[in-house]
């Protein structure tokens, strides 16, 4: 069974720069996700002893920009922690799948974030069950919830999309169920997800700050070689 952890970077149409929104994947053998927790627990200790585990979660977004928890450390400590995660996620047994839709170069009429979400979801699902089927493996779907106690629409929406996707398969289907969502503070395949989405992003997106540039992608070729990149169109 592959546990298959999935999680986005990017805006939404009408924010350009930038030209892409990607949505990520990362894949895991279900045996190997109680080592993946430990991990990551032990480097969130290390990197913020005063905090649990359990209260803060890995964001390449703030990683990057210092904000919220991260406010209290330098840019070179930032960097390092960057490094760290994707040495971690190149040495780790797994897989990374990620889809980049460039928002330039698709139709605008009639097209809403939605729609831009849903090309990107029917991609990675399409190449996510190749894979499943070549390797004879089952897979099962984990995203960060967007649902409170108010509302669920946006998991409802991601939830259309895939039963979508699942009507129009013709051929056997390797993903179990529908997706599961959980809290991305408490799942170390989410945040890793989050990590790897967000160096793919900026490895597409970004040639600004000459030393920040340098130093994530960098990060990002520890990760290259486990990338499989789809663009749209």
């Amino acid at each position: 069974m592959i546990l298959i952890y999935i999680d986005e970077s990017g805006t939404g149409l009408k924010q350009t720069p930038p030209a892409f929104f990607v949505l990520g994947a990362l894949a895991v053998q279900a045996t190997d996700s109680d080592l993946l927790e430990q991990k990551i627990v032990e480097f969130k200790r290390q990197f913020l002893p005063w905090a649990k585990p359990e209260d803060w979660e890995l964001k390449g977004r703030f990683l990057r920009q210092g904000g919220g928890v991260y406010q209290s450390k330098s840019w070179a400590e930032r960097a390092a922690a960057f490094f760290r995660l994707a040495t971690l996620l190149s040495d780790f047994p797994c897989q990374i799948l990620a889809v980049a839709v460039n928002k330039t170069l698709i139709p605008r009429a009639n097209i809403m974030d939605d729609d831009l979400y849903r090309m990107a979801f029917w991609q990675l699902l399409d190449e996510l069950n190749q894979r499943l089927a070549r390797d004879d493996e089952e897979g099962m779907l984990l995203l960060d919830s967007r649902s409170n106690q108010h509302s669920s629409v946006q998991d409802r929406r991601v939830i259309e999309s895939y039963r979508g996707w699942r009507e129009e398969q013709t051929r056997q289907v390797q993903v179990l169920g529908l997706p599961w969502f959980g809290t991305s503070e408490f799942y170390a395949g989410l945040q890793l997800a989050d990590i790897a989405s967000y160096l793919v992003d900026f490895q597409v997106n970004e040639k600004e700050n000459q030393v920040r540039a340098e130093l994530l992608l960098r990060a990002f070729q520890l990760i290259a070689r486990k990338v499989r990149l789809v663009t749209i169109p």
